[in-house]
């Protein structure tokens, strides 16, 4: 009886079938936190409501049985399809060294630069 993070996320998402209700809190074989961030790259009206609900409440809702009904009662049913894993995009090592050189000649801190880089890029393209 092995099931893996699909088959919660396809069963709060899409069916609601409570399939996995029955299971003692040990029998539950995933992380909360995995099956939210799985769950709010869903749909962005999705990541709103995990955010206004179990964001709050993560930490306190130690029990995975009642963090999954809470999931399967909060979260809207919807159109099955294929939830995409969203990776953080890669920095690029010439861009830190360019951040650090920059700093050095403006006796700045590499957070300033960040910051007066992307303020030149918003003025740039706005």
């Amino acid at each position: 009886m092995s099931n893996n993070i699909f088959d919660y996320i396809t069963d709060v998402l899409f069916k609601k079938q409570q399939k996995f209700s029955n299971y003692s809190n040990e029998q539950l074989d995933f992380q909360p936190y995995m099956l939210q961030r799985w769950c709010s790259m869903s749909s962005r009206d999705t990541a709103l409501i995990l955010n206004e609900t179990t964001n709050r409440w993560l930490l306190s809702l130690t029990d995975k049985k009642m963090f999954y009904q809470l999931l399967h009662s909060t979260l809207p049913r919807q159109k099955q399809k294929r939830v995409a894993y969203i990776k953080k995009p890669a920095k690029s090592d010439k861009e830190d060294t360019d951040i650090k050189d920059y700093s050095n000649v403006a006796e700045l801190s590499q957070r300033e630069i960040k910051s007066l880089m992307l303020q030149l890029k918003t003025l740039h393209h706005g």
